[in-house]
C-alpha cells in the first residue's frame, strides 16, 4: 500500500470517469481523472491517471486499472486508487461515450487551437482553430496513436478545461438544474443536484486564471511492459521512485491560498443578467507534450478511449 497522502485540511477528492461503451453498458474506464479541490484555498488540481496502469486491485488481482469499475464498481476503483496512490475519492461521476457527445452538443460544442497538423488524429486535423461538435470531441479524447497514452491524457485534460470554462462563463451555470435533469439519470454518480449547487460559488472562484493545476504521468514516470509476451498494447508500470513526485505535485498546488477573484462579479452578472446563456465557442491552446506539469482548468463530464 502507498499509504494515505497528507492533504490540506478541507480538501475534497472526486473522481471523473469515462467508459468506452454507450449507455447503459459498462465497459473499461478509459478516462480516469482525480479532482482535488480545497474550498478554503480556492484551488483545485486535476490529475489524469493512465487507464493502462498495471496495479493491484484490492481483493482481486494485479490488472489494468481500467477494468476496476467493471469488476467492482466505484468501491473497487476507489480502493485501488487508495491502495496504489494514497487517494480515496468520496464522490464520482461516470459518463458513457454517447452521453459525453450529447453533453458537448448541449453546451454548443467546443473550439480548440491546434499548433500543428495532426494527420493521425480523427482522420486528420489541421493546425489552427477547430470547432468540435459532440462526436468530434469524443474522437479527440478517445484517439491514441500507437502507445502514446500521454498525448491522449493531455487531450482529456484540455477538453476537461474547456468544459469547465463553458459551464462557468457566459451564464451557463443557470442551466445546471436543467443539465442535471437531462443527464442525471444516465450518468452514474453519487453526486446530487443540491451538492452541485453548493459548489457553484467555488466554481466561480476556480474560473480565475491559475486556480486549477492539471497534472498527468509523464513518459518518464512509467515503464511499458508486455504483459502477454505476445505483443499488443503493453501495460504501464508506475516507477516507484517517480510516483511520489507526481502525486505530491498535485497536492502541493493546493497548499497556497488564492486571493478572492474580481472575475467572480463578472460571472455572477453573466448568470443573472443574460436570459439566454451564450454558446459562443471559446478557444484554448492544445497542451504541449513536455515533462512540465500543465496548469489549467477542470471538467464536468468526461469520456474515454478505445484501448
Amino acid at each position: 500500500p502507498y499509504g494515505l497522502l497528507p492533504l490540506p485540511q478541507g480538501t475534497k477528492v472526486y473522481l471523473l470517469l469515462g467508459v468506452d461503451r454507450d449507455y447503459p453498458h459498462i465497459g473499461r474506464t478509459d478516462a480516469i481523472l482525480i479532482l482535488l479541490f480545497n474550498p478554503q484555498n480556492r484551488r483545485a488540481s486535476l490529475l489524469s491517471v493512465p487507464p493502462d496502469l498495471f496495479v493491484y486491485l484490492p481483493g482481486f488481482t494485479m490488472q489494468r486499472l481500467n477494468i476496476a469499475y467493471a469488476q467492482g464498481g466505484f468501491e473497487l476503483l476507489s480502493l485501488a486508487l487508495e491502495y496504489n496512490f494514497g487517494l480515496r475519492p468520496e464522490k464520482y461521476l461516470l459518463a458513457h461515450k454517447n452521453d459525453f457527445a450529447e453533453f458537448i452538443d448541449e453546451l454548443g460544442g467546443l473550439t480548440i487551437t491546434l499548433p500543428k497538423d495532426e494527420p493521425d488524429l480523427c482522420e486528420g486535423m489541421k493546425a489552427g482553430r477547430q470547432y468540435l461538435d459532440g462526436e468530434m470531441a469524443l474522437c479527440y479524447v478517445r484517439s491514441r496513436t500507437l502507445t502514446d497514452e500521454h498525448a491522449r491524457n493531455m487531450r482529456q485534460l484540455q477538453v476537461a478545461q474547456l468544459i469547465f470554462e463553458r459551464l462557468v462563463q457566459g451564464g451557463n451555470l443557470v442551466r445546471l438544474a436543467d443539465l442535471f435533469d437531462i443527464f442525471g439519470k444516465r450518468v452514474e454518480t453519487n453526486l446530487t443536484l443540491a451538492g452541485l449547487l453548493e459548489l457553484v460559488p467555488l466554481a466561480l472562484e476556480l474560473a480565475a486564471p491559475g486556480r486549477i493545476g492539471t497534472f498527468t504521468f509523464e513518459p518518464q514516470d512509467v515503464e511499458a511492459w508486455d504483459l502477454s509476451g505476445a505483443g499488443g498494447l503493453p501495460v504501464l508500470l508506475p516507477r516507484p521512485e517517480r510516483l511520489p513526485q507526481v502525486l505530491e505535485a498535485a497536492v502541493n498546488f493546493l497548499n497556497t491560498p488564492a486571493p478572492p477573484s474580481v472575475l467572480v462579479t463578472t460571472y455572477i452578472a453573466q448568470a443573472t443578467t443574460s436570459p439566454t446563456p451564450t454558446t459562443t465557442p471559446t478557444a484554448t491552446l492544445t497542451p504541449t507534450r513536455t515533462a512540465t506539469r500543465v496548469r489549467t482548468s477542470t471538467p464536468c463530464l468526461l469520456y474515454t478511449s478505445p484501448s
